[in-house]
């Protein structure tokens, strides 16, 4: 009778933590856990976890041309490629250590750069989330996943925490060198192929993409030979390809990208 007593008398709270046990349990070991995330982070996981079927689009081409002494602002969500549910918009472009109006160096840099970042909007529908790139991600066990540490601030050394590895525009950080033979920039009669300096997976307003910011030239001075000096008028750059990377999801991370 005692025993019984003992049992009734605890059977709520045993209750409680048994509920609460696999709750925990449910949300710690199952992908209901990043119900608590956000969803950039969601995706970051995909990414990283998942291995992507990767299809080259040679339809999906187009060429975007600007000068680049005019203001990009009026061009932030500008449509540069559109086929369905996928397209790339501008997010922006800019220069880095030049004034157009004096021609001029920005004080304290020297390092001259046109830089341009791009959406590329992809969709996640029957359980696949489907995103455009300019290039195909690599397999999982490529360094290009590792986390990149980029140093080199002026007055010390600043280590800047990355999605994904990289090269930036002065050589710094990862090793690893994302293709770019598909994209090519044209100006003065010279041909470039970019370097990514930022890759990010978006998730916004129920549309996932890929943030991808390039820079243009080899070396500070193309900038000023190619660009300051003549007054380029034309600044064109190509994609004669992207690529269709692919990954299925459960309904768990399909619904929270969604």
């Amino acid at each position: 009778m005692k025993r019984r007593y003992l049992l009734y008398k605890w059977l709520p709270l045993l209750t409680l933590l048994a509920v609460t046990g696999g709750i925990v349990s449910l949300f710690s070991l199952t992908d209901l856990r990043f119900y608590l995330a956000e969803k950039p982070d969601v995706f970051t996981h995909v990414l990283k976890t998942a291995a992507p079927a990767v299809t080259e689009r040679d339809d999906w081409s187009f060429s975007y041309t600007f000068d680049p002494e005019e203001n990009s602002e009026p061009e932030r969500g500008k449509t540069l490629f559109e086929d369905g549910d996928y397209g790339v918009r501008m997010v922006v472009r800019s220069t880095e250590g030049y004034q157009f109006e004096d021609a001029t160096y920005l004080e304290g840099n020297g390092d001259i750069q046109y830089r341009l970042t791009l959406d590329f909007v992809g969709t996640v529908q029957n359980g696949v989330a489907s995103v455009p790139a300019p290039f195909a991600f690599p397999p999982l066990e490529s360094p290009f996943y590792q986390v990149c540490e980029i140093s080199g601030s002026p007055g010390g050394p600043v280590l800047y925490y990355r999605t994904f590895t990289y090269e930036d525009y002065l050589g710094h950080g990862s090793a690893y060198r994302i293709p770019a033979e598909n994209v090519t920039i044209s100006v003065g009669g010279e041909t470039f192929h970019p370097k990514y300096i930022e890759i990010s997976p978006w998730v916004e307003n129920g549309e996932i993409s890929l943030r991808v910011g390039m820079t243009f030239f080899d070396r500070p001075e193309d900038f000023v030979r190619l660009v300051a000096r003549p007054r380029t008028r034309g600044i064109t750059v190509t994609f004669d390809s992207l690529y269709l990377n692919e990954y299925r999801v459960n309904p768990i991370i399909g619904g929270i990208l969604k």
